[in-house]
């Protein structure tokens, strides 16, 4: 997944929740341009940003996975690995930086374990 994907998912979330921007960076604690550029796919967020969405009730593993798929199970969960290290590897090949993929990693783990990073 791309940054721009990510960003997607995380708009419809926000809209989900009745929310402007303005109002949502304000309750994860973020400015609007930050939260405005979060959602066009221009910057990913960092660890602690996913863990205070999931305080307000978006689930990590909807922001990672396909267009469509509510929630990320046990079942779909080593496809969605399997992704994130293809995703890494093409990067890497391609000089640029794996950070993304590790933070998907990271969420995925997260998802699957049912918990929040402290």
């Amino acid at each position: 997944m791309d940054a721009t994907e990510y960003g997607a998912r995380l708009k419809e979330c926000r809209l989900g929740l009745g929310l402007s921007q303005a109002a949502f960076a304000e309750k994860v604690g973020v400015s609007k341009a930050t939260q405005v550029n979060y959602e066009a796919g221009r910057t990913i967020p960092d660890l602690s940003y996913a863990d205070r969405c999931a305080a307000l009730g978006i689930d990590p593993g909807r922001l990672l996975m396909t267009r469509g798929v509510k929630k990320l199970d046990l079942v779909d969960a080593p496809i969605e690995l399997h992704r994130i290290v293809e995703s890494c590897a093409q990067s890497a090949r391609a000089g640029q930086s794996t950070e993304a993929a590790y933070r998907a990693l990271w969420q995925l783990l997260l998802s699957v374990a049912g918990t929040r990073a402290t």
